[in-house]
């Protein structure tokens, strides 16, 4: 019991600190965003988000090489096999490290040409160019942090990854500040600050992957064409997987940028700021819970699995319900404060749009991780393979044929990331376990009930209190953010659940 006390504090410490690193992060782009909107101007900053969308392109072989690396040095960990690991680790650097040689001649001619696949003002292309350049080398950076991070995140200390993430904020904001007043305005400054922080995150993630893993040898002698194949089997079909996320997701400011206009890629752009925050956020949490499962899984301890995944659907929806619930009911008086020059209305209905779509995200989290866990890759990556393109083919029509414009863009992907769940992602998942197809529905509509309730008493609550001063918001959001605790501990959560979150506090009733 005491050990089991203490892997649910931890859990609870590394969720603690992951919320705290987010809502500073949060404080900064708030701060910032405007200031750097207001200098380069809506259409040009809607590049950075084009150029990391393309990078997360180059990004989906890499889940091939590294996509599943945790799932197999996790287990060989667990079992305290370090051959295996080792193994497991240099097989994965090496084919890696082979993938992003072999991307420098493509790359490089893509961004020489990059006028020709892209619209850009031609006072700016070679600004362009530099910003994709600069986010080419902070995506080999962050591929080796991501494998290097996976020891951290086999020992459970997510608290230091967000530690990390505390003091990267910090100097990224000193960085860009001093870029943006002390020289010309130049798109590509956020390159360069994303090039100089991920280069210092390899290196302190490199660093804390020896001290925590310190018989690990990551070395060509260490590679083994068997657990290479282990690691790329599956991974490949966590690259379909990430294609298929693409195809839902990733293609929407290339849609906006050659099919509508570089000013509603740079409104879709700010729309997505807030959510996408609220993303890496739900990125990082469910690493915490993936450890467990992990470990769950490997000790065959099925039954407290469930338990266990049940309590990870409610704790990450209870995270991303709760600031997706005051974005719905109080985003139009937080844009106008925000971004007054730019079109609130438009940019506030995209970022709705977005939100509703992260917290079935959120909710189903836990659910893709058992796909990954249970090493069943297959169906699920072409399940959302068939969606994506379906998706993409959705949109291409809407905008061909209809006058909705961005609209469509935000709103197709939407209605199939809401789909989705109910038609393959719970009832597979169910599968995967062992147990009956509806076994997560309950759960999953009292969930949305949850929702649906604050949302209508958000809505109530903004006839009463609509906010014009940013006094006046950060007070009602207040309110609603309370209300909206009070309302999910006591609905959501059951009253034995309600005790165990006490008891992680260490409080007794």
């Amino acid at each position: 019991m005491k050990h089991k006390m203490t892997e649910q504090r931890m859990l609870a410490i590394n969720i603690s600190s992951r919320f705290a690193a987010y809502a500073v992060n949060i404080g900064v782009q708030f701060f910032l965003t405007p200031y750097i909107v207001m200098a380069l101007g809506a259409a040009e900053y809607g590049y950075l988000g084009l150029g990391q969308n393309f990078i997360s392109y180059l990004d989906i072989f890499t889940f091939v090489t590294a996509g599943t690396l945790f799932r197999f040095a996790m287990i060989s960990f667990t079992q305290k096999n370090k051959d295996d690991v080792n193994a497991y680790f240099s097989s994965s650097v090496y084919s890696t490290l082979a993938y992003l040689l072999a991307l420098i001649i493509p790359v490089s001619y893509a961004i020489w040409r990059l006028k020709d696949f892209i619209k850009i003002n031609p006072s700016i292309v070679q600004d362009v160019q530099i910003l994709f350049i600069l986010l080419m080398i902070n995506f080999v950076f962050n591929t080796f942090f991501l494998i290097f991070r996976t020891g951290t995140q086999m020992v459970n200390k997510f608290y230091l990854i967000s530690i990390r993430d505390f003091f990267s904020v910090i100097l990224e904001t000193a960085l860009l500040l001093s870029m943006y007043i002390f020289f010309e305005p130049k798109i590509y400054y956020l390159g360069i600050s994303a090039v100089v922080l991920s280069g210092l995150t390899m290196i302190y993630d490199f660093v804390l992957l020896k001290r925590f893993i310190p018989h690990l040898e990551i070395r060509l002698k260490h590679v083994k064409w068997t657990k290479l194949r282990d690691i790329t089997s599956s991974g490949f079909y966590s690259m379909v997987k990430q294609t298929s996320n693409i195809l839902l997701v990733g293609l929407d400011l290339l849609f906006a940028n050659t099919m509508v206009s570089e000013i509603a890629m740079g409104q879709l752009s700010i729309g997505k700021i807030l959510p996408k925050a609220m993303q890496s956020f739900l990125t990082m949490a469910i690493g915490s819970f993936n450890v467990m499962f992990t470990k769950l899984y490997a000790q065959k301890r099925m039954d407290h699995l469930l338990v266990q995944v049940k309590r990870g659907i409610k704790v990450l929806g209870t995270v991303t319900m709760l600031p997706n619930i005051i974005l719905i009911v109080y985003g139009l008086p937080f844009y106008k404060l925000w971004i007054p020059h730019q079109d609130v209305q438009l940019i506030y209905i995209l970022s709705v749009l977005t939100a509703l779509v992260l917290v079935m995200t959120g909710l189903m989290s836990p659910l893709q991780s058992i796909f990954t866990i249970t090493n069943h890759l297959k169906v699920n990556a072409i399940v959302h393979l068939i969606y994506g393109l379906i998706s993409v083919l959705t949109t291409y029509l809407f905008l061909k044929y209809t006058n909705f414009g961005v609209y469509a863009i935000a709103g197709v992907s939407t209605f199939y990331g809401i789909l989705l769940p109910f038609v393959f992602q719970m009832p597979y998942a169910a599968y995967c376990l062992d147990l009956p197809k509806l076994t997560f529905f309950p759960l999953m509509f009292r969930s949305i009930l949850t929702f649906l309730v604050l949302v209508l008493f958000g809505f109530g609550m903004r006839q009463v209190i609509m906010p014009t001063t940013w006094i006046q918001l950060i007070l009602s959001c207040g309110i609603l953010g309370l209300v909206g605790v009070g309302v999910i501990y006591l609905m959501y959560f059951t009253a034995e659940e309600r005790v165990h979150i006490l008891s992680i506090f260490g409080v007794r009733k």
